[in-house]
């Protein structure tokens, strides 16, 4: 009976694995593309020279007609460019705060050369 009872969920537990696999792939390939970036669209926000600021964000529809890509996408890549700047930033800053905090403990080391 327990062979029998094996054999009888072996198709469904497959079938769980195939669409488990299936939807996660699904779902790498929409979060990969809601972060992609447009080459022509991240040249005109980052290459501006400019702070990621509200202004940048109302010139979006300049960019858009400029680009040729809808304003959707271009709100998007706006702030996806921000999130990721705003992370870069905290991470640079972090890492200056540590390295501040490790240099004031080995200076005595350093302190008489003789």
């Amino acid at each position: 009976w327990v062979y029998r009872g094996t054999m009888i969920c072996v198709p469904c537990i497959t079938t769980m694995i195939c669409v488990w696999f299936i939807i996660t792939m699904i779902c790498v390939r929409f979060i990969g593309r809601y972060y992609s970036l447009d080459a022509v669209v991240a040249r005109e926000l980052v290459g501006r020279g400019q702070k990621m600021t509200a202004k940048l964000r109302k010139d979006l529809d300049i960019i858009s007609d400029k680009t040729g890509i809808p304003m959707k996408s271009c709100l998007r890549q706006y702030d996806n460019i921000k999130r990721i700047y705003k992370v870069t930033i905290c991470f640079c800053y972090c890492s200056l705060m540590l390295s501040c905090s490790v240099i004031p403990d080995r200076l005595p080391q350093y302190r008489y050369f003789e």
